[in-house]
């Protein structure tokens, strides 16, 4: 923001969130990887979206007149002294004065649309960025990458098919082949990477390595275009851009070259059925390691060479610290690993420990080392409810519900007793153990009852 820019009126276009901000990481790599890619000016572009946003001030630099578009009043005010002209509301209910020479969005569609928009699917939102700019470039969610099948897995009902809010608008996150054109780059959690080196064996061990939280998928990030979370789409073509955050936090463009299997994929595979190779692969690991620091088993690959590090400007731990790492993908997920599905992380990295080494204390080693390990920057957060939590809310959940039958059962007892009572209030004969009866059994036998009497 320069000191020349007075703060311009804001534009609103109906659908505006007030005080609403749409929170975008400080070196977000969507933003970061695009910014390596725009053209110099003049020229016009409009961005929509926060994230687009941030690349607001780059082109303003180029000499580009330029339009913002984005949902949260507080996000427009914020931009309202940059130089751009800002509009605020739905992009659907906005009507642009020009074409442009730029288009950019870097959002999916339900990160630019507010809630009570009337929907717009996303390969037509893609069709009317395609209208509107000679060039453009736009983020596509994938709707069978692994992260959406799982949402779909856990809640069906959030697999919307087809909008609520009326006929025509498809809502679902396309997949690989819907695309309008070839994607330029695939979009994973840690790494941005240009179509042109995605098929290179060296990206797709980088991805299985950094980018992939759970590594059942690692089969599906043999054809990582597939397996992205999301695509950018579009004429400004990434070439062999490449953009990753390490293990460490820091991001980082160009690709480092590591061919191989990733050793805690193999060791992950392993764990569940052959704790004798598992135990040969670590000791193996070790004796590369010899004393000295040693590499975390996801920045190393196991090549035709031996042990290879991928990432050589990540931090380098020791063994129990490795251990300690290992043990924080495998806790709280049961069937992952023989060690019990009650033990907590130190303890998988206790028993880790002994495979991978002869020590006289592993306890005291995984202690020391986990102590330090959670300040590390490559550090796994803990999930945030421990084995110990989720057992206890299961059995309060038990309780509750044996709490819950028993009320019901003294229901009916305080019904039977105050039929005993009226019953015995009456007359003896015949007409108490009616009305005792009646009281009292079930309806299925009172239909019963009075389906022979009317026979009768």
């Amino acid at each position: 923001m320069t000191g020349e820019h007075t703060e311009r009126e804001i534009e609103y276009c109906g659908g505006e969130m007030d005080g609403w901000s749409d929170p975008v990481p400080a070196d977000d790599l969507r933003v970061r990887y695009v910014s390596e890619l725009l053209p110099e000016g003049p020229g016009s572009a409009l961005l929509v979206g926060a994230r687009a946003a941030k690349l607001a001030n780059h082109l303003l630099r180029q000499g580009f007149s330029v339009t913002l578009l984005v949902r949260g009043e507080s996000d427009a005010r914020s931009a309202s002294g940059s130089g751009a002209d800002v509009v605020c509301g739905s992009f659907e209910a906005w009507t642009p004065p020009v074409g442009f020479d730029l288009v950019i969005a870097l959002d999916s569609v339900d990160d630019i649309l507010p809630p009570l928009s009337d929907g717009v699917g996303a390969l037509e939102f893609i069709d009317v960025l395609r209208r509107l700019g000679s060039s453009y470039v736009a983020y596509l969610d994938n709707g069978a990458s692994p992260a959406a099948l799982d949402r779909q897995a856990r809640a069906p009902q959030e697999n919307h098919q087809f909008s609520a809010f009326g006929t025509g608008y498809d809502l679902r996150s396309p997949v690989f082949a819907e695309l309008p054109e070839q994607a330029s780059a695939a979009v994973f959690d840690r790494a941005v990477v240009g179509s042109v080196v995605i098929d290179r064996a060296q990206a797709r061990t980088l991805l299985r390595s950094l980018c992939s939280d759970d590594l059942r998928f690692d089969a599906l990030l043999a054809t990582p275009m597939l397996a992205a979370n999301g695509w950018l789409v579009g004429t400004l073509g990434g070439g062999d851009a490449v953009a990753y955050r390490g293990l460490g936090g820091v991001v980082a463009t160009g690709l480092p070259v590591a061919d191989g299997t990733p050793v805690e994929f193999r060791v992950r595979q392993l764990l569940v059925r052959d704790l004798q190779r598992v135990s040969a692969g670590l000791r193996a690991y070790a004796r590369w390691a010899d004393g000295r620091p040693a590499p975390l088993l996801r920045n190393v690959i196991a090549g035709r060479s031996g042990f290879e590090v991928i990432d050589p400007t990540v931090e380098d731990a020791d063994l129990p610290t490795a251990m300690v790492d290992l043990a924080g993908v495998l806790v709280d997920r049961p069937g992952v690993h023989p060690f019990g599905p009650e033990r907590t992380r130190n303890e998988i990295a206790v028993e880790l420990m002994r495979l991978a080494a002869d020590t006289s204390d592993p306890e005291a080693e995984i202690q020391s080392a986990a102590s330090a390990y959670e300040t590390m920057a490559f550090a796994r957060r803990l999930p945030e409810t421990d084995y110990a939590t989720t057992k206890l809310i299961e059995e309060v959940r038990r309780k509750d519900a044996q709490l819950a039958a028993l009320k019901s059962d003294l229901a009916k007892d305080r019904r039977h007793l105050r039929a005993l009572e009226h019953a015995l209030a009456t007359e003896s004969g015949p007409r108490a153990k009616r009305a005792y009866f009646l009281m009292t059994a079930p309806t299925k036998r009172l239909r019963e009852a009075l389906r022979r009497r009317r026979i009768g």
